[in-house]
């Protein structure tokens, strides 16, 4: 909460993979969504890794 995640992602290259590291009990099907919360690529927790769909589009917009 806070912002203080978004406020990190605004110094990454903007074509960086953007990902974040949470317990597996944190993993939900979704999450609010605030005018300045960035999407990340990966959630990768202690046994897997979740792509979302943030990479897809975000690629599609550079082609």
């Amino acid at each position: 909460g806070g912002g203080w995640y978004d406020r990190a992602l605004t110094h990454a290259d903007p074509d960086a993979v953007r990902g974040t590291l949470v317990g597996d009990g944190e993993v939900v099907d979704a999450v609010p969504v605030e005018p300045w919360d960035l999407a990340v690529d990966l959630v990768v927790t202690p046994t897997r890794t979740i792509v979302t769909g943030a990479l897809g589009v975000r690629v599609a917009r550079a082609e």
